[in-house]
Formats: C-alpha cells, sequence, structure tokens
C-alpha cells in the first residue's frame, strides 16, 4: 500500500496575517497504480488489476480522514477507466474496466470498506513477444478532467538454467536441488534467465519451507524463511530485446544458504523439532532419481520494466544528504502505471542435502530432523539418532 498525501506549510513573515493557512485549494488528483503481467513463459497471466483512489485534504487528521471509504474511493457512476492497447500512438482496441469488490485488503492506513479495484482481461503478448504499448485513462465526469499514462509491456520471463542435477531440462521437477556436503557438484550453484524486452531490472528470491513441532504441546506450524538477492539490471542492449548470448546470471552459493538459515532461526528447546515441508519417497517414474525428497523450496523470479525500476530506484532510501522525489508515470494525477513479468517454481531438495541440513556446521543446533528408509515407510530421527514420531 502506497500512501500519497502531501502538507505545504507556507510562512509568511512580516505580515499581519495570524492565522495559518496549511491547505490549498483542493484539486480532483486520482492516483493510480497498476502493474500489468503477462505472466512468464511457462504460464500465461490475462487477469490485471488497477488500483485507483482519491488524494484527499481536509481539516481533520489524515489516518482519521483515510477511514472513511467516500474520502479515498470514486463514485463509479461519475468515473470511467480504460486500458487501449496501442501501436504508434494508433488504438488497436480498447477495454472498459469494471470495479471489482472480492478483494480482500490487508489491514493498514486506509479504510477497508467498499475496498475495489478495477479489472480487465487480455492476453498482453502475442506468442511471447510484447507487440504493443499499453495506456490507462481515467476520465472523471464529476470535474471534466483525464488522466492517463503509458507503459511498455515486458516479455515473458524465461530460465535457461536452474540450480538442479539436471540444470538446463525444461522441466525443472526433474532435478534435485543438491544442496549436501558430500555431493561431489561445485558449491556454488548457477541460475541463468534469458533477458527479456522492455526488462530492466530482474530480482530473485528463495523460500525455504519447513515444519515446526513441539512434542511437549503437539502442536504443528508450517513457517518459512525467505532469502533476498541483489537484483540484476539489463544492459541497454538486453532491454531492448535485441539477439544475444549473454544472459543474466544470480548464484546461489551453498553455505551462504546454510548460513542464512543459522543467522534467521533461532535455536529451538528440546522439545522442538525442525524437518523440510512434504517429505516423501520418489521412486524412478519419470526418468527421476529415486530417493526421500522434500519439495520445500520455491524460488520467485521478477523481470521489471523500465518505468517499474525508475518507481523502485527513487523510492528507495537515499540516506541523509539526497532528497529524490518519487517516480511518478501519470499525467495529471499521481502514481505507477508499469509492466512486469513473474514466475514462481517449487523445486526439491535431496535427501543428502537435508543431512547437511541436520549435522552441517552452520545449521546443527537448529533441530532438523534426518530421515532414513526402513522397510517401504521413511523414519524421522534427531541428531542423537533417537526415533521421533511425527506426520506430514
Amino acid at each position: 500500500m502506497i500512501r500519497i498525501i502531501s502538507i505545504f506549510f507556507i510562512i509568511i513573515f512580516f505580515s499581519c496575517e495570524n492565522d495559518l493557512k496549511v491547505n490549498a485549494e483542493w484539486q480532483d488528483i486520482p492516483v493510480i497504480y497498476g502493474i500489468l503481467d503477462p505472466g512468464s513463459y511457462y504460464e500465461d497471466n490475462n487477469e490485471h488489476y488497477i488500483r485507483i483512489q482519491k488524494s484527499f485534504l481536509g481539516n481533520l487528521a489524515a489516518s482519521e480522514m483515510a477511514q472513511q471509504s467516500d474520502s479515498i474511493y470514486y463514485n463509479n457512476n461519475n468515473i470511467e477507466v480504460t486500458v487501449e492497447r496501442i501501436e504508434d500512438n494508433n488504438v488497436l482496441e480498447t477495454f472498459i474496466l469494471e470495479p471489482v469488490f472480492d478483494i480482500i485488503k490487508e489491514d493498514g492506513y486506509f479504510s477497508n470498506e467498499n475496498h475495489q479495484v478495477y479489472k480487465f482481461n487480455e492476453e498482453l503478448t502475442v506468442d511471447g513477444d510484447p507487440l504493443n504499448e499499453y495506456r490507462i485513462s481515467f476520465y472523471n465526469s464529476n470535474h471534466q478532467t483525464e488522466s492517463s499514462s503509458i507503459t511498455k509491456i515486458v516479455e515473458p520471463i524465461r530460465i535457461r538454467k536452474y540450480p538442479t542435477s539436471n540444470p538446463t531440462n525444461p522441466n525443472p521437477l526433474i532435478g534435485d536441488i543438491q544442496f549436501g556436503e558430500d555431493n561431489p557438484q561445485e558449491f556454488i550453484k548457477d541460475i541463468n534467465i534469458k533477458p527479456s524486452k522492455n526488462a530492466k531490472m530482474y530480482s530473485l528470491s528463495l523460500r525455504f519451507n519447513y515444519i515446526e513441532f513441539n512434542t511437549q504441546f503437539q502442536t504443528r506450524d508450517t513457517l518459512h524463511v525467505d532469502w533476498t538477492f541483489s537484483p540484476k539490471t539489463a544492459t541497454e542492449f538486453q532491454l531492448s530485446g535485441g539477439p544475444t548470448t549473454s544472459d543474466i546470471e544470480f548464484n546461489i552459493n551453498v553455505n551462504d544458504f546454510y548460513k542464512y538459515l543459522a543467522s534467521t532461526l533461532n535455536q529451538p528447546d528440546n522439545n522442538t523439532y525442525r524437518y523440510p515441508i512434504g517429505v516423501y519417497y520418489q521412486g524412478t517414474d519419470g526418468a527421476q532419481i529415486p530417493g526421500i525428497k522434500y519439495p520445500c523450496i520455491e524460488l520467485y523470479f521478477e523481470a521489471l520494466n523500465l518505468d517499474l525500476y525508475n518507481y523502485i530506484i527513487s523510492s528507495s532510501d537515499p540516506g541523509l544528504v539526497e532528497n529524490r522525489p518519487v517516480f511518478n508515470n501519470i499525467t495529471n494525477g499521481a502514481g505507477l502505471f508499469a509492466s512486469k513479468s513473474s514466475h514462481n517454481v517449487t523445486l526439491k531438495f535431496d535427501n543428502s542435502s537435508n543431512d547437511s541440513l541436520s549435522f552441517g556446521r552452520f545449521t546443527k543446533d537448529l533441530n532438523f530432523l534426518y530421515f532414513s528408509e526402513i522397510g517401504q515407510g521413511i523414519s524421522a530421527f534427531d541428531s542423537n539418532g533417537v526415533l521421533i514420531n511425527y506426520t506430514d
């Protein structure tokens, strides 16, 4: 949620006027936020949502006015919201956006009452190619005002190489993440992303999902740890979508992964145990490597267009010296109209990785169970070799 509330203080010295006026004349300034996501190379997305609210000005506290729904939402009978697909400034197709009221808004500064966003359905690329730009237009019939913005669509993101035992296989689920210390492979795992046309910045985050249960109170919680990597910025050639063999590259250091878990998770008491979520035995079906597996790792990728990149850079903390204005690309309004492509994939730990999680020098005190095959089943043990009853 992004708040835009501006207050201008004008102090005139040597004036005989004793009253201080802090509010300027009111103006209708719509606040528009929309990020169009075409999906990824692996899955299309044709549902797009735009958030539109009023800026407001008054004599009450901003926190009080923000709780009044009619102060922040427009009357839909008085406005029209459209998105146009354009090429060389020629309109090829127009979409009239309809209000949607069933999207649950997180609690926060602004009122949840009558919360609404605007939606349209459209495939934003043609066979994965972002051929056209998109323009949003907002018209207020009460004040005869119009606001607009144009943005370029990001080519759907495609991963060339995953950090698994089959790194270049188009189906990443066939391979396993091998973070075990006894694995013969290198400790730096590479991820390669094909440059997407119109994408200026790439981000990657890793989520480790695990179970934490207490044998004394018989409680069981599903938890996670998020590890975010420094973003990568595309060159001008990569941004333009020209033919190139230069990929966007991320690296995962296996030791850094375990160090990050150790720095993030606390050491639990003797009654609390942990294990990666989803433990199961994998057979040889589908040419996969048999053994105990843990589908506990999620990788989340994003490719951001230039508008969204500029917004993030302008919103970052510049320190004590520089006061950088927040990027705004809405004509006669405030906010952001941009594009990104996102991709999420769940990958499997192998059992050697889990053994390193249980006994490795960085995480051995975090009470992660290790697992062994006994007969036709899987059994869990603590670090002392004691059999632990667990359910998953």
